[in-house]
């Protein structure tokens, strides 16, 4: 990713790449994509909770209702 946008600034897209991962293995990723994200934009789509509750910061695109995101003490911001 970093050589990519070494060359021209590109989103990196995954759709829910932690989906058949334990819980030891979406920390490492998230924690490895949440450092990618402070030089390129990570755009991360999923439907799991416990994905959303180890990421800091993110902007929470949602479809149906808000109450996904409630409860998170994280920074997050709702948009529909």
């Amino acid at each position: 990713a970093r050589e990519l946008a070494a060359r021209e600034p590109l989103p990196l897209l995954l759709d829910d790449p932690t989906a058949h991962f334990d819980e030891e293995r979406r920390g490492i990723l998230l924690g490895y994509l949440e450092d990618l994200a402070k030089d390129l934009q990570v755009i991360l789509l999923t439907h799991d909770r416990p994905v959303l509750n180890q990421v800091r910061t993110a902007h929470l695109l949602t479809i149906g209702s808000a109450s996904y995101a409630s409860g998170s003490d994280r920074t997050i911001q709702v948009r529909r």
